[in-house]
């Protein structure tokens, strides 16, 4: 029995690192739906950029889009482009009608974020549900340099903040 719990508790461990940080691996392009426009990601080379994958009815996701839109002056500041996109089919749930829209109206109150020019709100499509979650996770996020390749991978985006900006103020050749 000692055995087996060690080898779930190794699993666990292995699990959580391998989920939060990548070893600068090139991230996959894919297309999106902004609107009625299909955007690819590769648009954005060069750039850096948070890429999130988030459902409408998930707490920790509502946490995360106040939490990080009151980043957005550093964020701009430090020319970091945000790609929030909702889960392909909302990751199997309706939650909120499932619209970008009320998402952003009953938990940020701010619909201007919605014309940031930093900012890119969009739906995932099963191809890039497919290369970025294939677990489905309600609250995912890729921290991407200019090289386009990721430098971290987490959950919870409102829980682990300090991260994040940590890659908004690095050096501007990452």
């Amino acid at each position: 029995m000692k055995t087996l719990s060690k080898i779930g508790f190794t699993l666990i461990i292995f699990l959580i690192s391998s989920n939060t940080l990548l070893a600068q691996q090139k991230a996959p392009d894919a297309s999106f739906k902004a609107g009625k426009k299909t955007i690819q990601l590769s648009r954005f080379q060069g750039k850096k950029r948070i890429l999130w994958l988030f459902s409408t009815w998930c707490p920790s996701c509502a946490v995360g889009l106040q939490s990080l839109s009151k980043k957005q002056p550093e964020l701009l500041k430090h020319g970091v482009y945000v790609i929030a996109l909702r889960n392909y089919n909302n990751g199997g749930y309706p939650g909120l009608s499932g619209t970008i829209n009320t998402f952003i109206k009953k938990f940020l109150k701010n619909p201007e974020l919605l014309k940031e020019k930093n900012w890119t709100f969009g739906e995932a499509g099963k191809a890039l549900e497919n290369k970025y979650n294939p677990h489905t996770y309600p609250d995912i996020f890729f921290l991407i340099n200019k090289k386009g390749e990721i430098v971290r991978k987490g959950t919870s985006l409102g829980a682990q903040m300090d991260k994040i900006m940590s890659f908004t103020k690095a050096s501007t050749t990452n």
